[in-house]
C-alpha cells in the first residue's frame, strides 16, 4: 500500500488531521526555522533560487519516481533533476518519492548553498543483497556558479559509513529535512519516522559526524514507544533545534505532545538537550489532552530577555489541536506558546496565546489550528531577539465576512506578555501578492532578517519592512513555472 506523505504529520490523532484538513494543511506545515544567511543561493549570486519538489512526478515511465525543479537566480535557467539525470545515484523507480523533502545549506564552505533531497520510500539494496524496501535515502548536490553539480552528487542511507544504525525495511530515512549553517559548521537533520518499531529518529549531521537522536538517547527526555512522532517536527538556527514529537502520550493523554530544544554540541554520543516541556510541565499553560498535538508549528532562537542577560533559547510551539471554549464551539481552534530555556533547566512561559486572547484578532473557531506552523524573527543583524526586537508569526484559520469559507491567516504578534498590545497584524491570503488563501491551504513559515516566507520550499517573500513599516517593497516569488 502507498504511504501517505501529504499530511499535518504522521500517525497523529486523526481528529486533529481531519479539523486541519479544512485549511488543506500540508506535511511542509512542520517546518518553522529562522536563518540569518540567505539559502537555496545554489548559483552563489546571492539570491535564493526556485526549488520545487516534485514527488510524485512521472520519470521515464516510472509513475511517482520523482524529482526536484530548479530555477535558477542568476541566469532564469530551469532544470529538472531525478534519479535520471547523471550523476545522481540510483536509477528510477515506481514510488520511489525522489523529492519528498528538500533543503539546502552549505557543506562544503565555497560559499554556494548545496541542494539537500530525500526520496524517503527508497528501495536500498544492502551489503547483504537484500533489498530494502522504503529503506529511505538523501543526496547532497553540490551548488556552484554555474549551478548545481550532479556529477559530484553524492546519496546517504544506513549503510553509508559514519551514518548509526542498520538497514532495513520501511524506514523512511529523508522523509522530513531542515538544515543551517552555523557558527560551528553548517549542519543537517534527517528524520526517519519509521525507525525503531515507529518510535522515529532524528540524525544530525555535520562535518564528518553523525548523531543519532531518538526518547532513548542519553539525556532526551521520554521514552521511545510507537506514534510518539519524534522528529514530526523540526526547527533550525545558527545555535539550536528543535524536536517535536506531537504524538507523544502525556499522563494517559494520547497525542498530547512534548516539544525538546538542543544545542549543536554533543554528549555522550549524542546531541545535548537543554530542555522539554509539555502541557503538564509546571508553568505552561493549559492540560496535556487528547490530540492536543502540542509540539506543532515549532520555531526556536536565541533570546536576551533584558539587556546585559546572556542568550538563552527562545521555543513558539503550537497545540494546533487544542480546544478552546468548549469542544463544540471551539475543537481544534489551537494555541501556541513562547517558552524560554535557562541554563538553570527551569522553564518559564512567556505568553501562550490563541484567538481569543485579548488583542489578537479573529475568534477561537473549531478547526482553526492556530499554532500549526509558527516563525520567531529577530530582525537585528545579529539574529538574537530581544523582547523589543523579536516578532512571532503564528498561522491559523480564519473565516471570511460571510462566517463560511475557512481559510488560513497568518498573525504577526509581540514576544510578550501581551502578545496583542494594540499592535497585532493579520496577514491574509490575498496581502502582498500571496496566493494561499485562493488555494485554501496552508503556509508553512520561515523567515531571515530581511523577508517572511511562506511555501517549503520558500515560495514568496514578504519584506519586514512591507509588513511592520507599511513600505512597498516587492514580495520575492520562486516559482519555477511562471
Amino acid at each position: 500500500m502507498r504511504r501517505e506523505t501529504i499530511r499535518l504529520w504522521s500517525g497523529v490523532a486523526a481528529a486533529a488531521v481531519v479539523a486541519a484538513s479544512a485549511l488543506a494543511i500540508t506535511a511542509y506545515a512542520q517546518a518553522g526555522d529562522f536563518n540569518r544567511e540567505l539559502t537555496f543561493d545554489l548559483d552563489c549570486d546571492d539570491k535564493r533560487d526556485a526549488v520545487e519538489g516534485v514527488p510524485y512526478a512521472t520519470v521515464e515511465g516510472h509513475e511517482a519516481a520523482g524529482a526536484v525543479k530548479v530555477k535558477y537566480s542568476k541566469t532564469g535557467e530551469k532544470a529538472t533533476i531525478s534519479q535520471a539525470t547523471p550523476g545522481v545515484p540510483g536509477s528510477p523507480e515506481p514510488e520511489d518519492d525522489f523529492g519528498t523533502a528538500v533543503t539546502s545549506y552549505d557543506e562544503n564552505g565555497d560559499g554556494c548553498d548545496d541542494l539537500v533531497v530525500s526520496s524517503h520510500q527508497e528501495d536500498v539494496i544492502g551489503k547483504d543483497g537484500k533489498n530494502h524496501q522504503n529503506a529511505g535515502m538523501i543526496w547532497v548536490i553540490p551548488g556552484s556558479p554555474s549551478g548545481l553539480d550532479t556529477q559530484a552528487a553524492r546519496g546517504i542511507h544506513y549503510e553509508t559509513p559514519g551514518i548509526p544504525g542498520s538497514l532495513g525495511v520501511n524506514q523512511y530515512f529523508g522523509e522530513r529535512l531542515l538544515a543551517s549553517n552555523s557558527t560551528d559548521g553548517p549542519y543537517l537533520l534527517i528524520v526517519a519516522p519509521g525507525l525503531d518499531d515507529a518510535n522515529g529518529a532524528v540524525y544530525f549531521l555535520r562535518a564528518a559526524k553523525a548523531y543519532k537522536i531518538t526518547q532513548d538517547s542519553p539525556g532526551v527526555s521520554g521514552a521511545a514507544e510507537p506514534e510518539d512522532n519524534f522528529g514530526a517536527t523540526l526547527a533550525v538556527n545558527d545555535r539550536y533545534f528543535a524536536i517535536g514529537s506531537p504524538g507523544e502520550e502525556i499522563d494517559g493523554a494520547d497525542g498530547a505532545g512534548m516539544a525538546h530544544v538542543f544545542s549543536l554540541q554533543a554528549v555522550n554520543g549524542t546531541m545535548k538537550q537543554l530542555g522539554a516541556v509539555h502541557q503538564n510541565t509546571s508553568g505552561i499553560s493549559g492540560v496535556a489532552e487528547k490530540n492536543d498535538g502540542f509540539g506543532g508549528g515549532l520555531s526556536v532562537v536565541p533570546y536576551q530577555p533584558s539587556s546585559g542577560a546572556k542568550a538563552i533559547p527562545l521555543l513558539s510551539v503550537g497545540a494546533p489541536g487544542e480546544d478552546i471554549g468548549g469542544v463544540q464551539a471551539g475543537q481544534d481552534a489551537g494555541m501556541a506558546h513562547l517558552i524560554t530555556f535557562p541554563s538553570t533547566g527551569t522553564y518559564k512561559q512567556v505568553v501562550a496565546a490563541h484567538e481569543n486572547t485579548p488583542g489578537v484578532p479573529g475568534e477561537a473557531e473549531g478547526g482553526d489550528n492556530f499554532g500549526y506552523s509558527s516563525v520567531l524573527v529577530p530582525t537585528e543583524p545579529s539574529g538574537v531577539a530581544t523582547p523589543l526586537t523579536a516578532h512571532w508569526v503564528v498561522a491559523g484559520g480564519i473565516y471570511d465576512g460571510d462566517g463560511e469559507n475557512h481559510y488560513t491567516a497568518l498573525y504577526v504578534l509581540r514576544v510578550s506578555e501581551s502578545p496583542g498590545g494594540g499592535n497585532a497584524k493579520v496577514i491574509d491570503g490575498d496581502d502582498y501578492g500571496l496566493w494561499f488563501d485562493e488555494a485554501n491551504a496552508g503556509c508553512s513559515l520561515q523567515a531571515d532578517t530581511k523577508f517572511l516566507y511562506c511555501g517549503y520550499p520558500p515560495a514568496a517573500g514578504v519584506p519586514w519592512g512591507n509588513i511592520l513599516h507599511g513600505e512597498s517593497e516587492p514580495t520575492e516569488f520562486y516559482r519555477v513555472d511562471d
